[in-house]
């Protein structure tokens, strides 16, 4: 029998910073945006290992928003993984993932 490898795992991502003019519902433009969201932190372990192999990247302190460097490992993982376990996974997690590779020009992982 072959045994799956099933990876837990979590994002956390930035907020969009942009500049207004009021509160309340608006569209804002692209060139109202000051700051674009980023993945500021991720955290990931294989189902079954105990929780001293969490394996946790944070990036928050970071002053430019460039997560090129965590994404690398996370890739790595997901590309390793039969099958990944998340809370909001198929309308958020992939999503932001795969919308920062792609703009660090790294291909998606193996689905």
């Amino acid at each position: 029998m072959i045994k799956s490898k099933a990876l837990i795992l979590d994002i956390e991502t930035s907020p969009i910073i942009a500049y207004i003019w009021q509160l309340g519902e608006q569209h804002i433009s692209l060139n109202q945006i000051k700051t674009d969201w980023h993945i500021m932190a991720w955290s990931a372990k294989w189902l079954g290992d105990p929780e001293s192999k969490v394996i946790y990247h944070d990036f928050r302190n970071h002053k430019n928003g460039d997560d090129k460097q965590i994404l690398k490992p996370l890739w790595d993982l997901l590309n390793a993984a039969d099958i990944v376990i998340t809370q909001n996974g198929q309308h958020f997690d992939s999503r932001k993932i795969n919308a920062r590779f792609i703009a660090h020009g790294m291909n998606p992982p193996k689905p």
